[in-house]
């Protein structure tokens, strides 16, 4: 079932105290079999980049692409119509450059800068009055039927803002007027 209708988007995004939720994904999401029959897609990965994910590229080739990693965006899985998205685990093994005797380096983050960085995340989402993000995804959105790709609505998205005169910040306000118009891309009827 496809959640085309203001309706049915409503009633997907309306669940749990803040009115949404990061629970529930698309059905149509086939990429998880396909990179399961050729094992890929659970072990660790070195890599700082999540479009790199074998299951991140098969998800590509249904419409789905890795949601923006940028603080003023993380809230978007949680507002997005649920048959538009879903999540694979996040297995990359992140690095850090650091100058260890004399050179530059690129060394494996530990676990405590996993840590932090999820903690700093989780802060900007709770600064939305959102519920806490499940730790260990790699979110995917598809665009909305009518554009082209996630930068275009990103890029939709920000112009809205601008033109309603609305900030794009980490605000209640942003985070609901990027809702109303994610609405409207969705079911423009």
């Amino acid at each position: 079932m496809v959640l085309l209708s203001r309706h049915r988007i409503d009633a997907a995004m309306l669940c749990g105290m803040s009115g949404y939720t990061w629970e529930g994904t698309s059905r149509e999401a086939r990429f998880f079999a396909e990179v399961a029959e050729q094992n890929a897609g659970e072990l660790p990965v070195m890599t700082d980049d999540a479009r790199t994910l074998s299951l991140a590229m098969a998800a590509r080739d249904e419409g789905f692409e890795v949601a923006p990693q940028a603080p003023l965006w993380l809230f978007l899985p949680a507002v997005w119509p649920v048959e538009f998205r879903a999540w694979i685990r996040d297995n990359r093994v992140r690095h850090l450059r650091t100058m260890t005797d004399g050179q530059w380096r690129d060394l494996p983050w530990g676990t405590a800068d996993y840590f932090e960085v999820e903690a700093n995340e989780q802060d900007v989402i709770r600064s939305y009055g959102l519920p806490p993000r499940p730790p260990g995804r790699v979110w995917l959105l598809r665009p909305p039927p009518a554009v082209g790709s996630l930068d275009q609505t990103l890029q939709r998205l920000s112009d809205a803002a601008r033109s309603a005169g609305v900030v794009a910040d980490v605000t209640a306000e942003f985070l609901d007027h990027t809702v109303r118009t994610l609405r409207a891309l969705f079911d423009p009827a």
